[in-house]
């Protein structure tokens, strides 16, 4: 059954505790340790408390209060057994996501409304202290205005609604997806200290989404982004030189952190949509593709002149249709 908005479902990071619990295990099998090995040489207590840390099934709160115990003891292993490992960055990396556990999910307010995939992102994208954003059909999702959004949302075949409910229902989604997509834009363009770096294919600037009107209002606003905005940079990748780079994936939102780890977010990823960690052949690849992307993409100043010109073309459509 689907969670009500406010339940405690949405109090805590279930994925922050699923990549915690992946990294633990991950950790003891290169420290060539059983799980009774652990328990005895730790205040970790017993195998089925060990087994909850490590598979997040339940009380996942756990995880806050010992993953930095395990992650030291495994570092201190895997050193007598000469395996090179990086102490701060391992224990960095587990604080990062216990913090994340141990927080209430800022987004559960809209919590109908936010399909699995972005539950998983939003779970720690404000733990991040860098995104990398890249998008080859629309618009990224932060960036969007909320028509250019509703226009995404009413694109496709014209839904039928059974009942007076589900019209009511589906508003009310609408309504929710308006609202978490506003906060996550608040966020970023207050005091974050989270710095994005977004690339846009030029050929999302000559598509009129949602109408002439919409895509102009949308053209503004990424100009004044583009133009002002202090810890957002925005790139445009132009179209003549498209044919030169063949990105990894349509679409691809990488999460850097403090720590030194990173997630990456893409429609080749797997089921949960998110891939951790630096021994990841995805995230490698979403990072190698997005580095290629952002030398190939417009500076500043040509950024702002590709989209100066859509927004001039948008504005003679509007003209001639006047």
């Amino acid at each position: 059954m689907p969670n009500k908005i406010g339940t405690v479902a949405a109090g805590r990071s279930e994925t922050a505790a699923r990549l915690g619990g992946a990294a633990l295990r991950r950790l003891r099998d290169q420290a060539n340790l059983k799980g009774t090995d652990v328990v005895g040489a730790t205040s970790i207590g017993s195998l089925s408390t060990l087994s909850r840390l490590e598979t997040a099934s339940r009380n996942v709160r756990d995880l806050e209060a010992r993953a930095v115990e395990l992650g030291r003891f495994y570092v201190r292993r895997m050193r007598t057994l000469n395996i090179s490992v990086d102490d701060d960055e391992v224990v960095g990396r587990l604080e990062t996501m216990a913090r994340a556990v141990s927080q209430d999910a800022w987004w559960g307010p809209y919590r109908d409304a936010v399909p699995d995939w972005l539950q998983d992102l939003l779970s720690l994208e404000r733990e991040a202290s860098r995104i990398d954003l890249f998008e080859e059909s629309f618009v990224p999702g932060p960036l969007q205005t909320n028509e250019y959004a509703q226009a995404l949302a009413n694109s496709g075949p014209k839904r039928r609604f059974v009942s007076e409910d589900d019209r009511r229902t589906a508003e009310r989604t609408a309504a929710l997806r308006a609202a978490l997509r506003q906060q996550r834009r608040v966020y970023l363009d207050g005091e974050a200290g989270v710095t994005v770096n977004a690339v846009i294919d030029e050929a999302v600037l000559m598509r009129p989404t949602g109408g002439y009107q919409v895509m102009l209002s949308q053209l503004r606003d990424l100009y004044r982004v583009c133009e002002n905005h202090r810890t957002i940079s925005l790139s445009i990748l132009p179209a003549r030189v498209r044919a030169e780079v063949l990105p990894w994936t349509t679409s691809m939102a990488i999460l850097h952190f403090e720590s030194g780890g990173a997630m990456a977010y893409s429609d080749h990823a797997s089921q949960s949509g998110a891939t951790y960690g630096k021994e990841c052949p995805q995230l490698e690849m979403c990072q190698q593709s997005f580095a290629e992307l952002l030398a190939k993409a417009a500076k500043r100043r040509e950024s702002l002149e590709i989209i100066a010109r859509y927004q001039r073309e948008m504005e003679a459509h509007i003209e001639r249709l006047d």
